[in-house]
């Protein structure tokens, strides 16, 4: 007895200190992708964007009135809370499946299994944030399911058959499109078990299975509330709730029938590899143990391994820098590795008859752990992370009382959502998001709210310059990204820098500037600006192009400033955006050169130079600043490559090169 006290006393430690790794790790408030948008939906009970997430839905809100902290963050920690619980059932799966294969069960190796699930890449990620809780929730499921198999693989006994209806029911009513692909899975399940199910059982099961997706209920009976926060079509009808539970605006985003390129497998194989390291390696010594023993399980994991891998490899093209969504909704297929890996392992283990082999074998592995957590840490850690918070923060502070907000992308418009419907600010700031307007849900809610400009489907461009046409009258405008002030207003208006957003304002209007002295920038020299890279490019932009107006102004000093800062931040982001990056520094030796300072502004040039290296009028300039302090040999390298690079100079250049060749 004391002994099973010991060992249930091990597995809180261990379970203790994941939870402890990762609330300190964990988000503030909320991260840079759907966080705001899920907070906000389950807070107000609302219906987010399809499918909804009935289930996740309701099962937030429960947390939000149960959990500590502002709302962002308990939902963070209802994200752990459910990462946790799939942590204890992976625990369980480990030792159902090498009592199935083995006869016997190591604890030790179970617990340091569970530990590299838990601090494996894409699994710790999805643990820490609130978007993350619907991944967690779906692949709690998916264990349960699989534990369920397990036991009927030793034993038949009918509850856990339903209970595999009912969870996969469920699934379904939660994160559907990562589970329905993997019906054809759990349909082999009742098959082997068929010669057990009878017209009664077999009802139990498509009742228990019925009742699982009968979360749906929830969006018409939400929908025909008024004053229920919707982020996207509100599914009042028939059309809107098939819409909305199938995704239908999404079919052609993501997805597509024409297979994958080389480097895509290589990206998923990559996310693959990375997640648990080295350890991996084991995975493929458990597969093959698995067919020699067990064939049949082993064709139920390599199913979900292939369906899902297939599924994400193949058919979701996204991106470089989206290469994290095609992770999270491969976590499923690195679960199915993370089993095999430690069966791998195992095997290995109890093969080793040499005590201090055993040892060695468990050192490395520990140590592989080990490497896991400290290599994930940086990139997994959100504590200091404000960035999507204050982005929504300083928004609210950029726009005028009463004003009309045209957000270009969602990570510009969710953290105001946020703050209007959770937090009760900024509540005249009337909003829409430009992509609704594409599809006759966002057409129609659009006439319900401010009229009807004359908007079309499939006609986004069109529907912007119709809606900013129609609500500049009385109205202050200010949107994110690229609108077209209609062609009429065009000799009246003309769009400002205000901060990090343009403001419609009748031409010679005065915008008072230090907009950007009034915001928040917490964590943001901490963030990762591969995934941040978005709001990254929104302060870098308008940053530089307000230090473009300050230079108009003849305000050099203040542009110099200016560019300066957005130069901090394009410093962090990736090398994508060289070209940008060169132009602020071009920019920035122009106002050098006004200040009269030819030693910042060279140093000005040549950066722009390294970060673009056929910039000619860099090199034109540079090499002026060279040939007038008579450095010869750097002078006759600039005014060659401005030549190579195509300055129209040619002429005058080359009597400049001709000079320094006769003074040699």
């Amino acid at each position: 007895m004391n002994y099973k006290f010991a060992k249930i006393g091990i597995i809180l430690i261990i379970f203790i200190t994941i939870f402890q790794l990762y609330l300190y790790t964990t988000y503030p408030a909320f991260k840079n992708d759907d966080s705001p948008e899920t907070t906000t939906v389950s807070y107000t009970l609302g219906i987010g964007h399809p499918p909804s997430y009935p289930l996740f839905t309701m099962a937030g809100k429960i947390a939000t009135l149960l959990l500590p902290g502002a709302p962002a963050f308990r939902m963070n920690i209802f994200s752990i809370i459910l990462g946790l619980l799939t942590l204890l059932a992976a625990y369980f799966v480990l030792r159902e499946n090498s009592l199935m294969l083995f006869g016997k069960t190591n604890m030790a190796v179970n617990i340091g299994g569970t530990l590299l699930l838990g601090v494996s890449y894409l699994f710790w990620n999805q643990a820490v944030e609130a978007k993350g809780g619907i991944y967690m929730l779906n692949l709690l499921f998916l264990s349960l399911i699989i534990y369920c198999y397990l036991r009927l693989l030793r034993k038949f006994e009918i509850k856990y058959l339903y209970l595999i209806s009912f969870i996969f029911g469920l699934s379904l009513a939660n994160h559907w499109p990562s589970m329905v692909v993997l019906t054809p899975v759990f349909g082999y399940v009742f098959y082997r078990f068929k010669n057990s199910l009878d017209i009664k059982r077999t009802l139990i099961n498509i009742l228990l299975l019925t009742a699982g997706l009968s979360a749906y209920i929830y969006l018409p009976i939400r929908a025909d509330v008024d004053g229920v926060f919707v982020f996207m079509a509100r599914p009042d009808t028939w059309q809107n709730f098939l819409w909305t539970v199938f995704r239908s605006g999404y079919i052609n985003d993501n997805l597509t029938a024409s297979g994958a390129g080389f480097g895509q497998v290589i990206e998923y194989l990559r996310l693959l590899r990375c997640n648990y390291s080295v350890l991996c390696i084991f995975a493929v010594i458990g597969g093959a143990v698995l067919w020699r023993l067990k064939r049949g399980l082993a064709c139920f994991y390599g199913s979900i391994f292939l369906i899902i891998s297939a599924l994400v490899a193949v058919f979701y093209h996204a991106p470089r820098n989206m290469a994290l969504m095609a992770g999270v909704f491969s976590l499923p297929a690195q679960y199915i590795i993370f089993i095999l890996t430690v069966t791998g392992f195992y095997f290995i283990f109890i093969r080793l008859k040499k005590r201090y082999k055993r040892e060695l074998l468990a050192v490395f592995a520990v140590l592989a752990v080990l490497y896991c957590g400290f290599s994930g840490f940086s990139e997994n850690n959100g504590r200091n992370n404000y960035l999507s918070y204050d982005l929504g923060n300083n928004i609210i502070k950029t726009l005028d009382k009463g004003s009309f907000y045209i957000a270009g992308i969602d990570s510009y418009y969710m953290p105001l959502l946020y703050f209007q419907n959770v937090m009760h600010a900024a509540p005249d700031i009337r909003n829409f998001n430009t992509g609704s307007i594409q599809f006759t849900w966002g057409i129609n809610d659009f006439i319900k709210k401010y009229g009807n400009p004359g908007l079309r489907e499939n006609d986004v461009m069109n529907n912007l310059t119709h809606v900013i046409d129609a609500v500049m009258d009385g109205n202050t405008v200010y949107f994110t990204t690229y609108a077209k002030i209609p062609d009429k207003r065009l000799a009246e208006y003309s769009a400002k820098v205000k901060g990090i957003l343009f403001r419609i304002s009748k031409k010679g209007e005065y915008i008072p500037p230090g907009m950007f002295d009034l915001y928040s920038y917490r964590g943001i020299y901490d963030a990762n600006p591969e995934y941040d890279r978005d709001i990254f490019y929104l302060y870098e932009e308008r940053m530089a192009m307000y230090a473009d107006e300050l230079f108009l102004s003849g305000s050099y000093g203040g542009s110099v400033k200016m560019y300066n800062r957005a130069l901090q931040l394009s410093e962090k982001i990736p090398d994508d955006k060289f070209v940008r990056r060169a132009d602020i520094y071009y920019n920035l030796s122009i106002d050098y050169a006004y200040l009269s300072d030819r030693t910042d502004q060279l140093r000005s040039l040549l950066k722009t130079i390294e970060n673009r290296c056929d910039f000619w009028q860099a090199y034109e300039d540079a090499g002026m600043i060279y040939y007038q302090d008579k450095n010869v040999p750097a002078a006759m390298e600039m005014f060659q490559k401005a030549v190579k690079y195509g300055s129209p100079d040619r002429v005058q250049l080359g009597k400049y090169m001709a000079a320094l060749s006769k003074s040699q």
